[in-house]
């Protein structure tokens, strides 16, 4: 399966098809048992694409990227999703992906670098992009 691509696309929907991260246990936001909502990796030849859905509630390690969407490396992509209330050190939202035609609103992140999205990510045709430097 490593050089076929999976495209993922919800039935009915971002405003009905969740995929919900959660808090770390003992702190209730960041660290070392919190969960992001999803984890993408491509290769030379198979690229991951999400479709459709909201991601939301996310978190990472005290020093991690991508409470939404982490990228492990490029070509991975996200589309007509929304992603919010997403917390990280940085790149709350998205960290090494390709977003288009999403919503990205309300993440936080603890340092400027990205509250919302890392450098390394490429948002088009966005709806909206906020975030929150804690």
């Amino acid at each position: 399966m490593e050089d076929k691509s999976v495209r993922i696309v919800a039935c009915d929907g971002a405003e009905n098809t969740f995929i919900v991260g959660a808090a770390d246990s003992t702190s209730g936001g960041l660290g070392d048992d919190a969960v992001r909502c999803v984890t993408m990796s491509s290769t030379s030849k198979a690229y991951p694409a999400l479709q459709g859905f909201t991601l939301t509630g996310g978190h990472t390690a005290s020093a991690g990227l991508g409470g939404g969407v982490y990228g492990r490396n490029t070509n991975c992509y996200v589309s007509d999703c929304i992603i919010s209330n997403n917390s990280a050190d940085s790149a709350a939202a998205l960290s090494k992906v390709f977003a288009e035609r999403c919503v990205i609103a309300d993440n936080s992140g603890k340092t400027a670098i990205g509250g919302a999205v890392l450098a390394s990510s490429v948002i088009r045709d966005h709806e909206q992009v906020t975030a929150t430097i804690l």
